[in-house]
């Protein structure tokens, strides 16, 4: 048997490195950048990731980050995989607001 060894998800710790993340998101140039561009930009934002103790993967399969127990894909890189996981974090703070209010 295989222990399961996925961490609970901290949501609040998610929440708090939302604002970091997104700063990081925003130095991102717009429009069409060379390849050694984009790679240093996916370095820097897997070099965020794992100094907040999460962990990323940027391969020919697409891109995963896992970070305070909260994971996000995407085939399009990095960058859109931390987009899909900031909507993850956000959708699941608001689920759990709307939860405590109805209490």
């Amino acid at each position: 048997m295989i222990a399961n060894t996925k961490r609970p998800a901290n949501l609040d710790a998610a929440c708090a490195f939302i604002p970091a993340l997104r700063a990081e998101l925003a130095t991102m140039p717009r429009g069409q950048s060379s390849a050694g561009d984009v790679a240093a930009i996916h370095r820097r934002l897997m070099d965020v990731i794992l100094s907040a103790g999460g962990h990323a993967r940027n391969d020919w399969n697409g891109a995963a980050i896992r970070l305070h127990g909260f994971r996000a894909t995407s085939t399009a890189g990095v960058a859109a995989a931390c987009q899909n996981w900031i909507a993850q974090v956000t959708l699941k703070a608001a689920a759990a607001a709307m939860e405590g209010q109805s209490q």
